[in-house]
């Protein structure tokens, strides 16, 4: 992204409000960088932070930057290579060849012989290194700088990234199949970057599934009907953790929830006093809709999603049936509890309610 914007590493590094040495740090792996740090240089680039995350969840990268790998690679022509029978030979690029024809030759003997992907997101030697190695150290082949402090750092870079995505990884199976989270569900394992790196490379290998941006799941499955739907509440309950925010399901969503309509709804509503906006989940839209104090008041108690469900099927259209449904899904309410929750609703509703329950409580 620097070269695309054709900053030099202390032009950037003036932008961003670091020093151009730790500029190249935080590109080659070395050095871990905040959320914040992060909005910061995507923002000094020109770049959102939709795109950059994009880039982690597989979108092509640009040609100019998968150039600019290439010609940071034909800076250097001393490769080491060690072929899965345990001998070494040395490959020489020929410095006699135009920079046309060694990035011709570089690119017909990695590039189109496994996959031009494998170079990508970070211009530099050290981090194009990291991206070759990890694309070939499962095949026959793979080529190290013979240059040791370079091949010791990117060692230990792939040491730690292999650390973390094991680490999220075994979070993720502790949870259980149905789980649905957020990278900031991993704060603790490691840095923002990393933790996305994990998630992106558990999502290729198909452990996990990603929803919408930035919202996974641990898929489960059925034996009939294969890989399951994840809950709708699971999932508005992950964003709303990530968000620190508080949510209540609201409308048809809530009716049906708790028995008094058979109605699937093809948008749910959440209210929230956190941030607002909407997701996709296949052809589900799940919205967050601010709300006043009172709405959330008991926010994810029995009490007030009856008092949401009663509210969107309005009291001209409750029955006995409806009635009976909401006894049954409050059984086992407390008096003390009961009459907390249901302080702030409309005055129908809690004579509704006060009557509905009153031996019961």
């Amino acid at each position: 992204m620097r070269h695309f914007r054709k900053l030099s590493l202390n032009q950037a590094g003036h932008l961003i409000g670091i020093s151009g040495s730790a500029v190249a740090h935080i590109e080659q792996g070395r050095m871990d960088i905040s959320r914040a740090r992060l909005q910061t240089i995507l923002k000094a680039y020109g770049f959102t932070e939709d795109e950059y995350l994009e880039y982690f969840d597989g979108r092509e990268v640009p040609k100019i930057l998968r150039f600019q790998s290439i010609r940071s690679l034909t800076k250097t022509t001393h490769f080491l290579l060690v072929r899965s029978n345990g001998k070494t030979g040395k490959f020489n690029m020929i410095n006699t060849l135009t920079h046309d024809q060694r990035v011709l030759r570089f690119k017909s003997l990695i590039l189109h012989k496994y996959n031009e992907n494998a170079l990508g997101y970070l211009p530099q030697n050290n981090a194009t290194f990291v991206a070759i190695r990890s694309k070939l150290c499962h095949k026959s082949a793979v080529f190290m700088p013979q240059n040791n402090d370079r091949l010791v750092a990117s060692q230990r870079w792939q040491n730690m990234s292999q650390n973390i995505i094991t680490a999220v990884k075994n979070k993720i199976q502790d949870h259980g199949k149905g789980w649905v989270f957020t990278p900031q569900h991993f704060n603790d394992l490691g840095s923002y970057t990393g933790v996305r790196t994990a998630l992106s490379r558990l999502q290729k290998e198909r452990v996990i599934r990603r929803l919408a941006q930035g919202v996974y799941d641990y898929p489960r499955t059925d034996e009939t009907l294969g890989i399951l739907s994840p809950p709708i509440d699971a999932v508005a309950k992950a964003i709303a953790e990530r968000n620190g925010a508080q949510i209540q399901a609201s409308g048809a969503y809530a009716a049906n929830m708790i028995g008094l309509s058979e109605q699937v709804p093809g948008r749910v509503v959440f209210l929230t006093d956190g941030p607002t906006g909407k997701i996709k989940i296949g052809k589900l839209v799940v919205s967050f809709r601010k709300t006043t104090v009172k709405n959330m008041h008991a926010a994810g108690s029995k009490e007030a999603l009856v008092i949401q469900a009663l509210k969107f099927m309005q009291k001209q259209h409750i029955n006995k049936n409806m009635l009976e449904a909401t006894k049954r899904f409050l059984k086992g309410a407390k008096r003390k509890e009961f009459e907390k929750n249901t302080k702030y609703a409309p005055h129908w509703i809690r004579v509704i309610l006060f009557d509905l329950m009153e031996k019961e409580l």
